[in-house]
Formats: structure tokens, sequence, C-alpha cells
């Protein structure tokens, strides 16, 4: 019998979650395992589940701490009002208002949503995408170069957050349109902070955007290097949050790729 890892479990869980529903913990843990051991006794079942409960529970709660420090809605999360349920990102509760329930509507169609834009728009209005995303992050002045010699460098802005550094900020960034599927290494984030590093010591940040993955190499590049990033998913959530792409037709959010164009056109011009 193979051992039973509480880390591909938690992993488990977390990629077969109903993103609508809320569940017990130890029913999760019991299914996981059910699919791994199918021939498992009932009494060796709970015996395994009370075994690795709490490292399961790590393992969740670590997936949950790194999707909030990438400002992206993990698919699970714990539980207010009871410690041993997990909650889906899309589930809507009584306590929720109407926006945020509708809001929550939207959220079931990310995948969606970064599908389109990492295969159905074109590069440049993935930088218009990138552009206006830079503008609601704070940044001023956003300027696409032009993709024919940017030397690796796609927009400039300039960042200033008066109260928490009290003057102005050159950014550098790139926005890579790959497939949704792709996973990016470190050699990508090397290019572009050369690139940056070439424009000189009155560069203070360097922003690094993508419609695909990051490896784990490249996210630790990057936060050693002080590249902020911002990968498919998490330029998909943004577009959720803000409503972008969708219309509301008897209560239910739709998800429209002619609209994000219309949308994306329109900014291009500003």
């Amino acid at each position: 019998m193979q051992p039973i890892r509480p880390k591909k479990i938690a992993e488990a869980i977390i990629s077969t979650f109903d993103v609508k529903s809320c569940q017990n913990l130890d029913v999760c843990i019991e299914r996981a395992i059910r699919k791994a051991q199918p021939k498992l006794s009932a009494l060796e079942l709970a015996e395994i589940v009370e075994s690795i409960r709490g490292r399961v529970a790590f393992y969740i709660g670590q997936y949950i701490s790194e999707c909030q420090n990438r400002q992206i809605a993990p698919r699970v999360t714990w539980s207010s009002s009871d410690p041993d349920r997990l909650i889906g990102r899309c589930f809507i509760s009584g306590e929720d208002t109407e926006d945020k329930a509708f809001e929550k509507k939207r959220m079931t169609l990310l995948d969606d949503v970064w599908g389109a834009i990492a295969s159905k728009i074109t590069p440049g209005q993935f930088e218009v995408l990138c552009k206006r995303f830079l503008e609601h992050e704070g940044f001023t002045n956003p300027l696409v170069t032009g993709r024919s010699h940017d030397g690796g460098i796609d927009l400039k802005a300039v960042y200033n957050p008066k109260i928490r550094f009290g003057r102005t900020q050159d950014a550098l960034c790139q926005a890579k349109r790959y497939g949704k599927d792709m996973k990016i290494g470190i050699s990508k984030l090397r290019e572009f902070f050369g690139a940056v590093k070439s424009q000189g010591a009155s560069v203070e940040i360097a922003f690094f955007f993508t419609t695909a993955t990051l490896s784990r190499e490249a996210r630790d590049f990057a936060e050693k290097t002080r590249v902020w990033t911002a990968d498919g998913e998490q330029m998909a959530y943004w577009l959720v949050r803000q409503g972008i792409g969708f219309t509301k037709k008897d209560h239910e959010a739709l998800f429209s790729l002619d609209v994000l164009i219309e949308w994306l056109n329109k900014n291009a011009k500003r």
C-alpha cells in the first residue's frame, strides 16, 4: 500500500473542491484518501484521517497564505464560525450583500476569463490591460513603448504613492502573453531584470506581467530582486473583481469576450 502523504491529500482537496460549497474537513480528507486507496476499511480510513488531519490543515493554511500574498482569492478558505469547515471562494452565504454575491458569481468564471486573456486577445491588447492595471494600482502616465524596439521593456510608468514613500519612482514593465498552461521559468525573469538594469540606476520598480504561471524558482528570483509580478490568475482575478468583460442576465453573471475586447479597444485610445 502506498503511503498517504498529507501534502498530496491537501493538494487533492484544493484542486477538486467545489468552490460553490461549504464542506467538513474530515469529509474532504476521507474522499481524497478513498480516491487514492479505495480498498481501505472504514476503521483504517478513520485512523489515517485522525493521524494526518493536522498536517493536511497545515498545508491548506499554507496555500491560503500564499494566495493572500499574491492578492488572489484562494479556492478554499476556513470558515470563520467553524474551524473544521472549508468554504469555497464562490460560496454565497446569507450574510453576503447583493454586490458581494454577484462578485462570487463572477468568480465562478475566473478560469474562463484567464483562458480568454491567455489565448483570445492580442499581445497588444494584453499590454493595454496591463496599462489599466497599473493605473488602478497607483501608477501614473503608463506608456506602451511599442514592440519593435522595446529592448525587453513593454511599458513605462511613474509610481507616486505619496503616503508611503513621499516621492515618485520610475517603473519599467514587461508584458508576456502566453498560453494559460505555460509555466515561466527563472530565465525569463533574469532576462527582464537584465533589461531593466541596462536602463540605468534611476529605475526603481520592475513589473513583470504574464498570462501564464510562474515557476517557484521564478517567484523566488522575483522576490530576491524585488521584481513585482502579476500572473494570469492574478490578472483574471482583477478583471473579475472589477467586473470588466461581464454582463448580467436574470441575476446571473455572464462573461463576454466581445465586451472585454470592446473595453480594451476603448482604453487603447486613452
